[in-house]
């Protein structure tokens, strides 16, 4: 199934219930994912990049933002 966020088409990679998803614009390998509440119509955009700062090799860091 796929929902509309900002004009782009998002899969549903998981729901909670029927008000919570977490989408994504492909099935694998995305490079940011949105959590999402259809009953607030409330989103957001998490950024998953690689970190030189983390202490591991490939270790990824996530940046957030919150849109209404």
């Amino acid at each position: 199934m796929i929902i509309e966020v900002e004009n782009r088409p998002y899969y549903i990679l998981v729901a909670n219930g029927d008000e919570e998803f977490i989408l994504g614009e492909n099935i694998k390998h995305n490079s940011h994912f949105i959590f999402f509440n259809r009953k607030t119509l409330n989103h957001y955009t998490i950024h998953i990049t690689p970190s030189p700062y983390l202490p591991y090799k490939n270790q990824l860091s996530a940046q957030i933002y919150h849109q209404e």
